[in-house]
């Protein structure tokens, strides 16, 4: 079921601009999610800290700013998440959850690094669940948003087969790796590099390791590395599109 502004009881709390300040609607996610039977799968969007960075008139003299106005609406954020956990500890399912955070792409002002093509989607994912001291720590290997539901899914021991473009972070058995569509390519970012194909032909590769502004273009001398990482992204591409086309996105 879906709970978006006109379902949403008050509309006094929009914001003008993108629909319920975060603070109200996360109240009300929490109280609705009382209602469910357990067990439960649920997602929420929050939208307070998108552009144009507004927060509530009544704690604009309250909340931190700094150099850009996100900055602001990011703190609004934060006290929204904050009494929504609150208020969910108090609730049955508190315990027996497991929540997923994450945005989906950064803010380019902060830095230069953040403009870029590796930059503008290295975002956070944190997992948390209020039962399981043992999920604690950092990481650091690349992870993208299609490795969310097989990650959870191991964690939460599920045997069954399924389909997905993502890998548990979980699995150490293989390496890891992100695909994107950006600006007319595609770009696989593996190990330490990240190539740019646009559909015919690779056409950059990049140690953005060693060369995190993605300066330096090194195709012409890894050859190999670039064919591989080519195929790869040739094959993922087939694969999903194939899936599309004959609806073959879930097993039957």
């Amino acid at each position: 079921k879906y709970y978006g502004k006109n379902e949403y009881p008050n509309t006094a709390d929009y914001d003008g601009n993108w629909g319920i300040w975060d603070e109200p609607y996360l109240k009300y996610f929490a109280e609705q999610l009382d209602n469910k039977k357990e067990p439960f799968f649920s997602v929420v969007y929050t939208l307070s800290s998108h552009h144009p960075y507004k927060v509530p008139e009544k704690y604009k003299a309250k909340l931190p700013k700094g150099k850009y106005e996100i900055f602001q609406s990011i703190a609004y954020t934060d006290l929204a998440l904050r009494e929504f956990f609150e208020k969910a500890k108090k609730s049955k399912w508190y315990n027996n959850t497991v929540f997923v955070i994450t945005a989906d792409h950064t803010f380019w002002a902060l830095d230069d690094f953040y403009n870029n093509r590796i930059g503008m989607y290295s975002v956070p994912i944190v997992m948390y669940s209020a039962s399981d001291t043992a999920l604690k720590g950092v990481n650091s290997n690349i992870m993208q948003h299609s490795d969310i539901s097989p990650t959870i899914l191991q964690y939460l021991d599920f045997k069954q087969s399924l389909i997905c473009f993502g890998r548990s972070a979980f699995d150490t058995n293989n390496s890891h790796f992100s695909i994107n569509y950006i600006s007319g390519n595609y770009q696989l970012v593996k190990n330490n590099y990240i190539l740019l194909f646009d559909g015919d032909k690779s056409v950059a590769l990049f140690d953005y390791k060693k060369d995190i502004m993605l300066k330096n273009n090194i195709i012409d001398s890894l050859k190999q590395i670039t064919k591989g990482m080519e195929n790869e992204i040739k094959s993922i591409v087939q694969s999903y599109n194939n899936r599309i086309i004959f609806n073959k996105l879930t097993i039957r």
